[in-house]
């Protein structure tokens, strides 16, 4: 199994269009501040957030283009937990971003000012959950006998020689790293009489995106080829996954 460099494509017509039009009005919301300040606020806080998503994504496929390592490696038996600090920067923009709407739109339509209200609170909430260690939950495993995923209230194990494929993809604009299993049944779940719950959430994942288990590095502060690479080196390379369990010593900052 090789992961071919059309998976992580360069920047196309449509990410440099959005860009442009994001600009676009972004400068339109600066000239129109000296004849309507409300509006030309609201309309510098909506495209300029849309402006900063699409100047991410470009650089995130440019960056993507840069040529792999050799040979990439993962810690072994230390559980991976998702960035708190980036789900804290989404909730604190789409709260802000919604008050803005709220405190400067007035003059707009009711539906945009129910939906300012509600990305405040839905910002507010995920700041409130991650301030009380509610969010975010789960974690990623990678160990000798396959790669752990969890969630709040189950967590299950693929062995690698169950992966029957994986593949570098994009969800919705999002960097994903898909894995197909050759039997979903096989797959260890703890505790196990969560078991049904866990096939439920892998038909699921069959249905949205074609794959059982669906991977998203950003969240865990990871690029999507370094950790394709590294999978598909344990899928295909049995004697590789012995370095997962290898014991990792904390580097020594005194000499002897």
């Amino acid at each position: 199994m090789s992961v071919s460099k059309d998976a992580y494509p360069r920047p196309g017509i449509r990410d440099w269009a959005l860009l442009a039009i994001g600009v676009g009005f972004t400068l339109g919301g600066l000239l129109i501040l000296r004849s309507d300040r409300d509006v030309g606020i609201v309309t510098i806080a909506f495209f300029g957030s849309c402006t900063v998503t699409f100047v991410s994504v470009i650089l995130r496929k440019l960056r993507f283009q840069r040529p792999l390592p050799a040979h990439v490696e993962i810690v072994g038996g230390v559980p991976i937990r998702p960035s708190r600090t980036r789900l804290a920067l989404l909730g604190a923009w789409v709260a802000v971003l919604g008050l803005v709407i709220v405190v400067f739109g007035r003059d707009y339509p009711i539906l945009m000012w129910c939906i300012a209200w509600l990305m405040v609170i839905v910002g507010c909430f995920l700041l409130l959950a991650i301030a009380d260690g509610w969010l975010p939950a789960g974690y990623l495993q990678f160990d000798e006998p396959g790669i752990t995923i969890a969630s709040r209230r189950w967590s299950y194990t693929v062995p690698w020689d169950e992966i029957a494929g994986a593949a570098a993809a994009e969800l919705h604009n999002n960097p994903t790293v898909l894995l197909r299993l050759r039997d979903p049944d096989r797959v260890i779940v703890r505790p196990p009489e969560r078991k049904a719950q866990v096939l439920k959430h892998l038909a699921r994942n069959i249905a949205f995106s074609g794959a059982h288990v669906v991977l998203a590095p950003s969240m865990y502060k990871m690029d999507q080829p370094l950790l394709m690479q590294a999978i598909d080196r344990y899928i295909v390379d049995p004697s590789a996954r012995a370095e997962l369990s290898r014991l990792r010593l904390p580097s020594s900052g005194s000499g002897a």
